[in-house]
């Protein structure tokens, strides 16, 4: 009887001691709340979802990586610029007509329009500066921007913001 008495005297004492140390920290918990809410957002354990088909949007294929391609794509990217800068050095350096190199069609009216001024301004500015032109938007000066670059949608009000491939519309809240 007196160990039972013990035990509920030890219990309400931590639940007084539990419940003095959130006081305590309600300050604390009130601020962080306010700087970071992303971390008081309830978990998804926490709902009920009894459907299936949510189920699965929850709950995706572990062996799924969005990030899969972009190694490729990056590496793709790089090689173009390279054929790119390279035909741009040769026909600098060479006198007779070279045929445009192998990449994206779209590149193709670009690369024959430009000018031996611009193919030197192309080559001297380097790979990083070209990939820039060609993938980001970020001009060379005395470079004409890539046409494919100019006929995308732009969202009026929007922001640029860096994601993992180029630049593009960042969301307003």
């Amino acid at each position: 009887m007196l160990r039972s008495i013990l035990a509920a005297v030890g219990r309400a004492f931590l639940w007084a001691a539990n419940r003095c140390v959130a006081l305590m920290l309600a300050p604390v918990h009130a601020i962080l709340g306010i700087l970071f809410p992303a971390a008081y957002e309830p978990l998804l354990s926490d709902h009920n979802i009894g459907d299936a088909a949510s189920d699965e949007l929850f709950h995706p294929d572990p062996s799924f990586d969005p990030f899969a391609a972009a190694e490729q794509l990056r590496q793709d990217r790089e090689l173009e610029v390279n054929r790119i800068l390279r035909w741009a050095a040769d026909v600098s350096c060479a006198d007779v007509a070279i045929p445009l190199p192998d990449v994206r069609p779209e590149l193709l009216p670009w690369l024959a329009c430009l000018s031996e001024h611009q193919r030197d301004a192309l080559v001297q500015a380097g790979k990083p500066a070209a990939y820039s032109h060609l993938y980001w938007s970020i001009s060379i000066p005395g470079v004409p921007t890539v046409p494919s670059l100019d006929d995308r949608p732009q969202l009026v009000g929007s922001e640029k913001s860096f994601s993992s491939a180029e630049f593009g519309p960042a969301p307003t809240f």
